[in-house]
């Protein structure tokens, strides 16, 4: 499909605004790619990264481990979590 070339795009997009303080619209654009992508799509625990850093910097708390809980679903997540500091 030709929406798929148009992903990394859409993640700098929202990492762009999340870096400009645009949290809200950062968020909304990552979740919606979020939502596009195939359960088995590497990209989501990517995805479920930033938005657990958007909702830290948003001092949603519950939120940024809700985020963090579902890139540990991913069976590559669990090493993600460990070299992400």
């Amino acid at each position: 499909r030709d929406d798929y070339r148009h992903r990394p795009s859409l993640r700098a997009l929202g990492l762009i605004l999340r870096d400009m303080g645009q949290l809200d619209l950062a968020e909304t654009y990552l979740h919606r790619l979020f939502d596009e992508l195939p359960s088995n799509d590497p990209l989501r625990k990517d995805l479920c990264l930033d938005l657990s850093r958007i909702a830290s910097m948003k001092k949603d708390f519950d939120q940024s481990l809700h985020w963090k809980k579902k890139m540990m679903e991913s069976p590559s997540g669990r090493m993600m979590i460990f070299l992400s500091k």
